[in-house]
């Protein structure tokens, strides 16, 4: 799981300036203060029905942003999912998340 302070809350609304749109996910940037990425994952009622659904999807996309992490520019990140993951594997989850980072040009390694 990602650490808490990689973690962004929407309790306060952020500006987000760029979307980044691919078949699992839009990805939204914004600015960033903190020397870290920091990171939100939404996941919306009309893709996961049930909240225990919903839950492990966060957590693993979550988990594939605590391996993407290293990897990524410093930057605001709101992840919004399309779909249910809750069957899929990290690694399927991983892969989506580095092709949505790779199609914004936000890898470092790249």
């Amino acid at each position: 799981m990602l650490k808490k302070s990689f973690r962004l809350t929407l309790a306060k609304p952020l500006k987000f300036d760029k979307k980044f749109k691919t078949d699992l996910f839009i990805l939204e940037i914004g600015e960033s203060f903190d020397p870290y990425p920091r990171f939100a994952v939404v996941v919306p009622t009309k893709f996961c029905k049930k909240a225990n659904a919903r839950n492990r999807t966060k957590r693993l996309v979550f988990e594939g942003l605590s391996l993407l992490k290293d990897k990524v520019k410093i930057s605001n990140y709101k992840i919004l999912v399309l779909g249910n993951f809750s069957k899929l594997k990290l690694a399927q989850v991983y892969k989506s998340l580095e092709k949505v980072f790779d199609k914004a040009d936000l890898l470092i390694n790249a």
